[in-house]
Formats: structure tokens, sequence, C-alpha cells
């Protein structure tokens, strides 16, 4: 007994908290308030129970004051347990408090049905309230009349800006249509199945020269080339009778001018999606002509180069690797008087019959010979030909690669006349030196360094020098170059002297004698002796100083020209009298589509439609005759290069300068000012349709004003309509109920007798079908004429248009004409459907409401006799409700009681939702050391403990592993429902939520022999999701578990990918048990399975799906699923790719080493991780004696140098004295305010610092420094991955 009572070998609660004083502050506060609270309510129960003997549950109250009291008493020790382990009398006390708790509910459950029984004040009134609402019936009435019209005139209001707005937006939709169609670059065409155009586009009218009308009334196989009409007809007719919808046909087309087009064509047929009958094609056309065109031009460019080889004057052999003449050219046979016969078969050394000939080695030009670079022979060969004599020749030989054959060419030229050119050359060159000495040009011959050694007679004109003075002046270092020349002259005599150009041309600025400046042309070459050595330099010297002023003045006014040109928005071309383009500006290839290369010296008649084309010249010549130059601008169409017409403005002027006549044209494109005034026709024409149907709507709408009967509405609205639409007859009919259509108005009919009009079977299939009834009928079998004085006029058309509002039919109106409806006639019954409705619907409810109003009166006379009996009753009934109200009072108070009774609930749930949670962390961190502690003692390194001592060591560790796993389903459900739970939302890579998922469960489908599949898009690995990965990872892997645990055989499927552009999709799928429809629901509550044979066959909580759907709810994810008994299940999470919450771009000022509690990493070998960590020196900061053992014992079995200190103060002095590798530094330390003195020794000391907390933080907050820390329970083999995976850094 006293064994029970004993506390000894229990800590105290403050312990648990490591005597931290704001928590014991926190706690002791707490559950001090909580039991003064808990203590003055069951005085204030009793005081009420012994103030009010009426008061029928005293029992009740007393119980239930007694259990308010134990709760306080159990806070009580609570404060008391802090400082003293007596948790034997803890549980006494509440024990005792459970027991008043069950007895208290029992006895107040058989009470509810009593206090609900009770009568309310609500049924008392009742009675009262129904005599006096029959009183105030009649005003009602009356006040319904006029809320009714005044609700209907509002109605009428708004529905007719309602259409109208809706009449707009309709227009604009038709308008987008057309102009997407009529201003697409490629031909468009619809037809019909018959071969016929409906509608084309203006592309499709440029590229075939034909107007739109020209174009519908020919239909497409008639401008289709006769050649291939016959299969574009087969094709089209295959779309009717196939299942496709469509082909792409090359085929030719014939335009008006004659021209044959080439395109490619899509054509596709459209059907109805009902019965797939087909109602039309369309069509889109390219232009394929300058493709056809360009593989003509390539044709033509190989039958040149033939043609080029054929009457080449230099003859041309083919030759195979061994040098024998395969083929040859016309040229080679005039070269050796040979046929191709005698030459083709021979080797091409016999062509060279001299000793000069059989001296080269042909094989090695054969194999000297590239494709890029040719090979060739020194010195001349010479050709012995048939007759008498030779000529002296050059040869050139090049190897071809074609495929596996190498073919070698060889060119022989003829240099017999160039020989004898040379040697007329070296006559000339003797000349050339007498003409130099006598040329009016300065000539100047430099040597090295220059000096010169010939200054010619004119030199001496030009800079004022005299040969002597020149030569002594060189000499001594006399330079008379313009200083800012000189480094470029220097530049280019190097270049002339080292031999890297043989001649040059310069324009430099040099000195006179007299101190001038002159500008001088020099030709420079050089000299060079029989064996390439340059021997001088000689330069041709002449004065431009006149012209080079002249010439910058030319430029400047050139430049100012170009500029006017260049910049002008509108084309300026120079046309000579032909009509030929001298001169274009850049305008001018803007708006025509050419270069300035395709202009010029072409006819300005291509920029023009051929229509506008007359005679070369003509219209120049016309306006050369003319008295005065045309100064109007003209409007006509351009012609672009793509084919597109434009509208333009065009005029032109005639120059004459110099007895030459030139024309300057100027255009200017106006297609967007012509583009402009067609919308604003084309809007004046909306605006004049929507003011017709407008007008309609506003005379009509005057029509019924006032209060008209139904007849009256039905022959207003009639008369107006036939009139507004040039009716000759017509008819309105209104629903009588279930019956038959009733007419109520008729118009240009001699029988008027409505009573026995019936309706007609038009107006009947109207209203059946809710759509308009349009018929033709031909004048002669027409049953409805129209009576004049000279005779009968049968009605051709007749329509039957219904009027509904809301889905109910309100009328139809019957027309009949001679000349048929317009369109707008039918807009415009559409447009005044909701009008003719409210009126009909308003006329026929003021009907009503007069009916009611005179029934009204008459139940008045009824209701005052009956009222005159009320008041007696109503005198009984006052006195009755002043003693309910009493007995209400007393219902109030009670239900005051249960409400207060009810947060006392729902306050105690929080804090077992917040016990719960902080109870699970003080559970955790003595199980993580019974984990690691079991599994060092599993790995029996010292192999010291037997093989049940092992297995039994494994057995504890599985079951630690186990109720770890139990505890944070536990902890997680209660931070849902206590609202603890915080989220880490950062971009998350899909790729690597995958690897994770696939590195835990591969090992565990291969171990139950499942198949275990990832299927997931190389894009949508990169995808990255704002969210947290840690929960998104829990959801996933609490899935697979289930999958992996429910599947005896088969496979489970891990598929993601993109759901829309908001939500990225997760599905989970397997071949296991499944899960019955009535039960999908279930199992996602707490706790709960499909049955109880599901938990004892495959175990379980029934956590991990409630758990999920949780974290889903906070993650904004959805779930789905799919699934039947026996056929497996599919689990889909929709996840938002950027949670709502995100903040992006906050700053972090700690990069610690973190590590999401049960993230799965891949762990390194033992040996590996014992011979990094044996180079390692740890420090622990920690002052849970447990973890810092656990720890300890870990690190030291992989060999690692461990320490232990309980302090910071103290660690930061041992960081400075010793040398340490990583420091595991416990956040939780009471002392962490002195964290950022610890990280700046750790900093200084280059030591790594690991953060880690041993217990849940309050409020989820990090010391300031820290910006992640390793989760609780602390995960030994993650953070030996941390250890030993990355490299030693600071903190």
């Amino acid at each position: 007994m006293f064994e029970f009572f004993d506390s000894s070998q229990f800590m105290s609660h403050g312990m648990c908290l490591l005597w931290r004083m704001d928590l014991l502050a926190l706690h002791v506060v707490s559950d001090g308030l909580i039991a003064l609270a808990y203590f003055s309510i069951p005085i204030a129960v009793l005081v009420y129970v012994r103030r009010r003997p009426d008061f029928r549950f005293g029992k009740v109250a007393i119980m239930f004051a007694a259990f308010i009291l134990l709760c306080g008493l159990t806070h009580v020790v609570s404060i008391w347990t802090v400082w003293n382990p007596d948790y034997a009398l803890q549980g006494l006390i509440k024990g005792a408090t459970a027991l008043v708790s069950v007895a208290t509910a029992v006895v107040l459950f058989p009470l509810l049905p009593k206090l609900l029984a009770m009568p309310t004040l609500d049924e008392l009134n009742a009675t009262n309230a129904k005599l006096a609402q029959e009183i105030r019936g009649h005003a009602d009435s009356e006040r319904r009349y006029r809320d009714l019209a005044d609700t209907l005139e509002q109605q009428v209001r708004e529905r007719t800006q309602g259409l109208q707005e809706t009449l707009q937006r309709h227009l604009e939709s038709e308008y987008r249509f057309r102009g997407a169609f009529d201003n697409a670059r490629s031909g468009k065409a619809i037809g019909d199945v018959d071969g016929k155009w409906v509608r084309v586009n203006q592309s499709l009218c440029r590229m075939l020269g034909y107007e739109q009308e020209e174009l519908l009334a020919l239909g497409w196989l008639a401008v289709t080339h006769p050649d291939d009409r016959v299969e574009s007809n087969l094709r089209a007719n295959s779309l009717l009778n196939d299942d496709s919808n469509s082909y792409t046909q090359s085929k030719r087309y014939v335009t008006k001018d004659g021209r044959t087009l080439h395109a490619l064509v899509d054509i596709s047929l459209v059907k109805d999606d009902t019965d797939g009958t087909p109602l039309f094609y369309i069509s889109e056309v390219q232009d394929l002509t300058e493709m056809v065109g360009l593989e003509a031009a390539v044709q033509h460019s190989e039958a040149r180069a033939q043609a080029l080889i054929d009457t080449a004057r230099d003859a041309i052999f083919e030759l195979d690797s061994n040098g024998v003449i395969r083929a040859c050219n016309p040229a080679a046979n005039a070269m050796t008087t040979l046929t191709v016969t005698e030459l083709i078969g021979h080797p091409i050394e016999a062509l060279f019959g001299d000793e000069t000939g059989a001296a080269i080695d042909w094989q090695r030009l054969l194999v000297l010979g590239g494709s890029d670079e040719a090979s060739q022979p020194e010195g001349h060969l010479y050709v012995r030909r048939a007759e008498a004599g030779r000529i002296p020749v050059e040869m050139q030989l090049w190897r071809s690669e074609l495929g596996h054959d190498t073919i070698h060419h060889a060119i022989v030229r003829d240099v017999s006349e160039r020989i004898a050119a040379e040697r007329a050359l070296r006559r000339a060159h003797e000349e050339l030196r007498f003409q130099m000495a006598n040329s009016p040009l300065a000539v100047i011959q430099w040597g090295d360094n220059f000096t010169i050694d010939y200054w010619s007679p004119a030199a001496e004109r030009v800079f004022g020098w005299s040969s002597e003075e020149a030569v002594v002046s060189a000499a001594n270092g006399w330079n008379f170059v313009y200083e800012e020349d000189h480094e470029k002259v220097v530049a280019l005599y190097e270049d002339l002297t080292s031999g890297k150009i043989a001649r040059a041309r310069a324009i430099n600025r040099n000195y006179r004698r007299d101190g001038t400046v002159i500008h001088c042309e020099w030709h420079n070459s050089v000299r060079v002796d029989e064996d390439g050595n340059i021997t001088s330099v000689l330069s041709f010297v002449e004065d431009i100083t006149d012209r080079v002023e002249a010439h910058g003045a030319l430029l400047r006014s050139e430049a100012h020209q170009k500029a006017i040109l260049e910049n002008a928005v509108d084309s300026i071309m120079s046309l000579d009298p032909g009509g030929l383009i001298l001169s274009c500006n850049p305008a001018t290839e803007e708006i025509f589509g050419y270069t300035a290369d395709e202009l010029l010296g072409r006819d300005a008649r291509m920029l023009v439609p051929m229509r506008y084309r007359i005679g070369p010249g003509e219209y120049l010549e016309q306006l050369q005759r003319s008295k005065s130059p045309a100064k109007n601008a003209h409007e006509l169409a351009g012609l672009r290069k793509s084919g597109e017409e434009f509208a333009m403005e065009i005029s032109i002027r005639e120059i004459v300068s110099e007895g030459q006549r030139t024309y300057t044209s100027f255009v200017r494109d106006i297609s967007d000012r012509k583009k402009f005034e067609k919308e604003i026709l084309e809007g004046n024409e909306l605006l004049q349709r929507q003011d017709w149907l407008q007008s309609g709507l506003t005379a009509l709408s005057r029509t019924l004003q006032g209060d008209p009967s139904v007849a009256n509405v039905g022959e207003f609205s009639l008369d107006f309509l036939c009139e507004y639409l040039s009716a000759e007859m017509g008819a309105l009919y209104i629903p009588a109920g279930t019956g038959p259509l009733v007419a109520v108005a008729r118009f240009g009919a001699v029988d008027a007798n409505l009573e026995r009009l019936p309706p007609s079977d038009i107006a009947a299939r109207a209203a059946k079908q809710r759509e308009p009834v349009f018929i033709e009928v031909a004048g002669e079998n027409a049953s409805m004429k129209v009576h004049a004085a000279f005779g009968e006029i049968p009605l051709r058309y007749c329509c039957a248009f219904p009027v509904v509002r809301e889905d109910r039919l309100a009328a139809v109106v019957e027309l009949g004409t001679i000349s048929g409806l317009h369109p707008n006639h039918v807009r415009f019954l559409e447009f005044i459907e909701d009008t003719l409705a409210v009126a009909l619907s308003s006329a026929s409810d003021r009907e009503r409401l007069k009916e009611l109003l005179r029934e009204s009166r008459e139940q008045a006379l009824e209701l005052k006799r009956r009222t005159q009996e009320l008041n007696t009753v109503n005198q009984n009934l006052v006195d009755r409700g002043t003693a309910l109200e009493e007995k209400n009072l007393e219902l109030e108070a009670a239900k005051h009681e249960i409400e207060q009774k009810a947060r006392a609930v729902e306050q105690a749930n929080h804090y077992k939702s917040e016990f719960l949670a902080n109870m699970s962390h003080e559970l955790r961190t003595p199980l993580n050391s019974m984990l690691v502690l079991s599994q060092s003692l599993a790995e029996n390194s010292s192999q010291s403990l037997t093989d049940d001592d092992v297995e039994c060591a494994r057995v504890i560790n599985r079951s630690s592993e186990n109720l770890l796993a139990l505890i944070n389903d536990i902890l997680d459900l209660s931070k849902v429902e206590a609202g603890m739970l915080s989220l880490h939302l950062a971009p998350t890579s899909v790729g690597g939520v995958i690897s994770a998922l696939r590195d835990q469960f591969a090992p565990i489908a291969r171990a139950k022999g499942l198949g275990f599949e990832i299927v997931c898009k190389q894009t949508d690995e990169h995808v990255s999701v704002t969210t947290d990965s840690m929960r998104l990872q829990q959801i996933l892997r609490n899935l697979l578990s289930n999958a992996f645990k429910f599947t005896e055989t088969g496979q489970v499927v891990l598929e993601a990918g993109s759901h829309d552009d908001e939500l990225f999709r997760f599905r989970i799928s397997d071949t296991g048990i499944g899960i019955p429809e009535h039960a999908q629901e279930q199992i996602f509550a707490a706790f709960q399975q499909i049955d109880g044979t599901i938990q004892r066959r495959y175990s379980g909580t029934g956590l991990g799906l409630s758990i999920s759907r949780e974290l889903g709810r906070l993650l904004e994810a959805r779930f789905e699923l799919e699934s039947a008994p026996g056929k497996g299940s599919t689990f889909s999470v929709l996840i938002p790719r950027v949670h709502s919450r995100f903040v992006d771009g906050e700053d972090e000022t700690f990069d610690s080493e973190w590590l999401a509690p049960g993230s799965q990493l891949s762990a390194p070998a033992d040996d590996e991780s014992a011979r990094v960590l044996a180079e390692f020196r740890i420090l622990i900061v920690t002052r849970d004696y447990r973890e810092s053992f656990t720890l300890s014992r870990n690190l030291s079995d992989r060999g690692a140098g461990v320490e232990i200190s309980d302090r910071i103060p103290k660690a930061a002095a041992t960081l400075e004295r010793e040398n340490f590798d990583i420091a595991l530094l416990d956040v939780c330390d009471p002392a962490c305010g002195e964290i950022e003195e610890f990280l700046r020794v750790a900093h200084a000391r280059s030591v790594r610092v690991i953060a880690f907390h041993t217990r849940e933080l309050p409020d989820g907050e990090l010391p300031d420094g820290i910006k992640r820390a390793l989760g609780q329970p602390l995960d030994a083999e993650a953070l030996l991955d941390t250890l030993v995976a990355s490299p030693i850094a600071a903190a």
C-alpha cells in the first residue's frame, strides 16, 4: 500500500521543464487561475440552488458543483507535482473526478426530454399572431399591389437595358469573327457540300485575281486547274464518305488573268454534332508559286553549270584514281585536236610527250590534289598536238569524294598567249620607265628607312623641293608628312617593305616647302628583283587639294539630301521617261515590301494592280504633253510584293536637268485611313440599325403605357407591329392554361370575331418548339388573301414568333406578308420580346389583382365580424401570455446555464489537446534514447551479447519505432485539433519529393514482392510547388504505406503530373483489397477502419488518412478517391502550385543545418561513417542528460571524439581553449540568450555548428541567429548523414 504512494523513484514535473522559470511561472499561474475559477463556480451554483427553492434540478446542480470542484483540485495538485512527484495522489484525485463526472453525465441526459418538452413563449403567442395577421391581410393586399406594379416597371427598365447590352456584345463578337476571317494572310474560304463557296476572304481574292462576288458565283472547282479537278473532286467527296474530317492537298489554281497558281490547300469538313450530317467545308490556301519557282531555278542552275563546263576555254578532264581519262569537255578536243573517243581511256600523261611531262610524278600529284586546294606541277608543260608542233600549258588537279568513289579533275589552260603577253610586258616596262620620268604626276622612289632614290621633276613642282634638296633632307631625317597622318604613313610603308601588301592607294596631307598643307593622292607599289626581294617603293603622287575641297562640299550636300530621303514617311522614287525606277528611299521598301535592289531598274507599273497598268511611260508622257505637271494627288490601289493590294495616294513631278527629263513620284500609304473610313461607315450602319430598333421599342412602350387589359395590350401591340413591320395580316395568341392558344387580337382580317378564330398550325408549332416558324407559300396556293378594292392578293410569307420570358410562353405573334420579312424585322421581334411579355404579364397581373381586391373587400366585412369575436379571445390570451413570460425567464436562465457548461466542455477539450501535444513530446525524448540504445545493442559492436540478447534488442527497437510512429500520429492529430501545427512554406522540387519516396519504398516493394512504378514526365520533375515539403511527403508516405499494406499481389503506381495551371496532381494506385463505396468517407475519420477484421489482419490505428486529410486542409489540397472491392484503390492529391499564404523574399539570418523529422536519407556504410567520424572531435552542448548520453554513446561507437557541456558559457570557453570540428547545440537551453556569443566564438574558431532541439519550442520559434534546427526526436542516422556527407564549414 505504501509502495503505491512511494514517489522516490520519480522526478518532479519541474525537472521535465528543466526548471525554466518562464515555463514554471506559466504553468503555476495558469493552473492557479484555473483552480480559482473552478472553486468559484460551485459557490455560484450552490447560491442559486439555495435562493431558488422552486428549482426542481437541485441534485443535478450539486453533482455538477462537485465535479467542477474536483476539476479545480486536480489543477492544485498539478502545482504541487511541480516540486513534489506525488503522482499517486494526483491519480486518485483524477479518478474521483472521473467518477463524479460520469455520474453527473448519467443523471443529466435523462433530464433533457423534460427540459425540451417545456412550452416556449413562441408557441403561446402563435394564436394571437395568427388572428392579428388576418386583420392585417387587407392592408397587405393593397400594399403588395402597389409594390408589384413598381417591381414590374423596374423589371421592364432593367430587362430593356440588359437586352441592349446583349445586342451590343453579339454585334462585337460578329465583328471580331469577320475581322479575323477577312484579314487573314492566307486564303480562307467556306464552302457548302455542293461545291459552292459561300464566303471567301480578301487574301484568296488577291491570290486568284477575282472579286468576292465572282468567286462566290464560280465555285472552287471552276478555278481549279483542269488537270487537278478530278483528283480534287474525289478527295472532297471522300470526306463525305469516310470518317476523316480533313486532308491536305497540293494543287493548282487558274487565276483570272490565266496564270497558274501553285498552292497547298488544307480542307476540313464540319459536321453536325448530333447526327454527323456534313454542313460545310473550311479551306485554307497557301501560295506555293515562289517555292515552285525556286525548284525550277535550281534545275536551271544545274543546266547553266553544265553549259559553263561545255563552253569553257580551258580543257577539263575527269580522271580516275590512276589518272586515266574518263570524260572531257569540247575544249579538250580543240586543244589536243583529238576526238573524245581517242582521249577517253588513256592516261593523262600521254598528252605530254616531251621530257617535261615524263619527269612529273603523276601519282604524287593525284594524291596531293585535295577538295579544298589544287596541286599542279612546277613550270610549264607542253601538250603534243596531232599536227606538228606543241603548245605551252598549265595544269591544276582537284580531287572529289563522291560516296566511295574518288574522282580527279584536271584543268589544262593554254598559256601561249600569256607567254607572248609577258614578252610584250617587258617591252612595255622599259617604255613605262621613260614615261615615269616625263609623267605630269610626281614620281618618288623610296629606299630603306625613308631614303629617296628618285625625285621626279613633277615632285619638285608639287612639293617645292628640288631633287637634290629632297634626297639630302630625307637622308637627314626630313619628314614632309602632316603630323596627324605620320603614324598611318609609317604603318603603310612598313606593310609595303615587309611584303604584306604589294601596292596601296592612300590620301595624305603633306607640307610644301613654303609650309602650306596640301592633300595628295599616293599610289604606292613595291619593286622586287628576280629573287622576289623588295628593292624599293615607287610612289605616284597627285595634288588633289582642289578636288578634296569640292568633294567635301558635295558630300555635305548629298548627306543633307540623303537624310531628307531616308527620314521621309512617304515613298519617294525617281523614274526615267520610260517608267523605270532609278532610285528610291527606305520608305518605298517599307511600303511595297521590295528591297532597293529588287526595285532599281524595274518598271514602276509592277507596283500597281494589273487593272491600272497602261503602256510604258504613257502616263508620264501625258503629263509631259500637258501644259503644267500634275500637282494634285490621285488615289488608286498599290500592289505589295506579297500580292496584297492597298490604298495609296500618288503624285508625280517632272524634273528637267541638263536637258535630261526625270520624274519624281510621291506615294503615301492611306490604307489605314481607308480602313478607318470603312469602320466609320459600318459603325454608322450599326448605329442606324440600333436606332431603328430602339425607336420601335420606344414607340411600342409608349403605345402600351397606362393600365390596359390583356386584350388591349394584344390589340395595341399587334397593330403597332403590323404597321411598323409592313405586315398585311396578323394575329396574337396567348396560352390558356394547358388548353390551346386563345386569340386576343387580329389585324387585316375581314372576320374579326376572335371567339371563332382557332389557333393556326404554325402558331401552335411555334408555341410547342419555342422557336420562330417561317413558311413561304406560292401565291396561288395561299389560303389567306388580302382583300383590296381591285381584288384579292394572296400572301406569300407567313411567320409565327413565340414570346418567351424566363422559359414561360407569354404569347405567339403571327404575321403574314406579301414581300417577306427583312432580317432586321426578325431582330426587332427578338428585341421587343421581353417588353411584350412583361406588358402582357403586367396586364394579366393587374386583372388578377383587381379580382383579388374585390375578394379582399368581401373578406374585410367577414373579418370585421370575426374581429369582435377575437377581441374577447385575445384578452384571455393576454392573461395567459403574462404567465408564459414568467416561465420564459426561467427558461432563459436554464439556457444560459447550459451554454456556460458547453463552453466549459469546449475549454476542457482544448486543454486536453494541449496536454496531449505536450505529453507526446515528453514521451518522445526517453523513447529516442531507447531507440538509439537498442539499436546500439542490436549492432553488438563489442560482441559481448548473445544472439538472444541481440534479438531482444531488435524487438525493443522495432517496438519503439512503432510506438514512436503512433506518438507522431497522435501528436500531429492533436496539433491540428489544438491549432498548433505550423507550416514551413518554401519552393519544393517535385523531382526531389519523388526521389525521396522512391528511396524509401523501393526496398519495401522488393521485400513484399510487389511492383513499384513511378510515372512522371521529365518536364514535370523540374516543376516547383510552393508548399510545406515535410507535410506533403508525410501525406504521400501515409498513402503509399496503406497501398503497400493492403496489397498482397500486383503493383503500386505513383503518378505525378500537372492537373491544370493552378493545381499539381499526385495519384497513388494499387491492386489491393479495395474500399466499399459506403466506407469511403468513414476511412478518413480518426481511429476508423473499414471493419474489425481489417484491423486484426493488417494492424494499424486508423490515424493515417485522418491526419493526411487534416494536413491536406492546411496545405489547401484536395483528395479524390476511386475504389471498388477486389479491384484496388486510387487516391489523388491535388495541391496548389503556390500556397495562398506564401510570402516570397524573406531574409535568412543564419544558415544552420536542418533536417525535417522523418526525412529519409541514404545513410553511409558503418565502416565509412566510422572512418570519417574518427577524424572529428565533437562538442555536445545540452542540459538534457539523456540526450547527451544517447548522442555521446552513438557517436563514440562510430569513432568520434566527444565531449559534453551543460552550459553555453562553459561550452564557449571550452571552444576557445580546445580544438573541435563540430558543435551540436541544444537551442532549448534556458540560457539561449547567450547563443549569439557562442556562435561568434565558433565562427572565429572555424567550428561548424549544428542546432537541434530536444523538445517542442514555445510557439515554434527559434532563438535569434538560428534559422533551422534538427527536430525532435533526434534521428541519429540522419545526424550522421549530416556530419559525414557535408564538408566541415564554419557556422
